[in-house]
């Protein structure tokens, strides 16, 4: 006699169970890579906000970088010189050779923090105005800030300082003697130290970012370039 083997399938119950199990791994798989994807997203999105900001920091390190030696009167006696630049703990406003709407040209720019809109926290803001067919001659000359753009945002706390000379004749006596030295100011009037500063910082929070101002031997009497 020849023997038949028994096959033994799932019952119906047991398929149910099956399925159940089934969906709720597919459930949970499918739940961790919705989770993991918004988490994907959101450091992607920092790390491109980041960039940015570093990059923007990076263009304005050539505009300071590049401020030019531009002299201008005082607007209280025709024979009183010094240089265009006024640095306040709230921000700064100097000539450069390299503003970012108009490389070609010679720009006033001002960068300064402004509080957004939460009240809570700073943005670091640059404007810009081209000097293209306009004489600069006077410290307290009003021009037109046609270009703006957003720096960094969401900062704490946002200061400004600056490192320079406390005179002309401070800096002749240094030279000369050694006796005195460069200082971190909290203000930095071009006109009334005549001279610019050496550095700048720019202190947000607990990191303080340095730009160095390049010494210049050209002079710019307050003229636009390119002007008679």
């Amino acid at each position: 006699m020849v023997a038949h083997s028994r096959v033994k399938g799932f019952t119906l119950v047991e398929l149910l169970i099956s399925i159940t199990v089934l969906s709720m791994v597919i459930g949970i798989a499918t739940f961790a890579f919705s989770l993991f994807s918004r988490n994907w997203q959101g450091k992607t999105g920092d790390f491109e906000l980041a960039a940015g900001q570093l990059q923007r920091v990076e263009l304005l390190n050539g505009v300071i970088r590049d401020a030019a030696a531009w002299f201008v009167t005082s607007g209280q006696t025709k024979d009183s010189f010094g240089f265009y630049f006024l640095g306040r703990d709230e921000g700064m406003t100097f000539v450069t050779e390299s503003p970012l709407f108009d490389p070609q040209g010679l720009a006033v720019v001002r960068v300064f923090r402004e509080r957004e809109a939460s009240n809570r926290s700073w943005r670091l803001v640059y404007e810009e105005a081209p000097l293209r067919g306009v004489l600069l001659r006077e410290a307290a000359q009003t021009l037109p800030f046609q270009h703006r753009l957003v720096i960094l945002e969401g900062l704490a706390s946002l200061e400004f300082r600056y490192f320079g000379w406390r005179s002309m004749t401070a800096r002749a006596e240094g030279i000369e003697t050694g006796l005195m030295s460069p200082e971190w100011f909290t203000e930095y009037d071009g006109v009334v130290r005549q001279q610019q500063p050496m550095r700048i910082g720019v202190l947000t929070g607990t990191t303080e970012i340095f730009f160095d101002v390049a010494e210049r031997d050209e002079v710019l009497i307050g003229r636009g370039r390119g002007e008679g």
